[in-house]
């Protein structure tokens, strides 16, 4: 449902997989203003997270602190998962779509 529901829209990119037995277990898109977008959803009672920060600013990967590598910073800095459960809904998925596109 988000697939079809929000990859329409020129303001949101999201990766998909054409393996038929690929089950997404995070849903996330990537857009220019995620910390916006977030603090709307949040006002709408819809919890969602930033994309983990790239893997090579993490401590325990020191020795790359400096590097860069500017398609994982890109894609780091615009990414926003959605909620995704088992449990929920097509209603639910469905108002967290309205509510995205609501905002744009």
């Amino acid at each position: 449902i988000y697939y079809e529901r929000l990859c329409g829209n020129n303001n949101i990119f999201m990766f998909r997989s054409t393996d038929k037995d690929w089950i997404p277990w995070f849903i996330d898109i990537f857009i220019e203003c995620p910390i916006k977008l977030k603090e709307y959803l949040k006002e709408n009672n819809i919890g969602t997270r930033l994309v983990y920060p790239p893997i090579h600013t993490q401590k325990v990967y020191s020795e790359y602190n400096n590097e860069s590598f500017p398609i994982t910073e890109k894609y780091s800095s615009m990414g926003l998962w959605l909620p995704s459960s088992t449990n929920l809904t097509n209603e639910q998925i469905n108002y967290v779509c309205d509510k995205i596109l609501e905002f744009y």
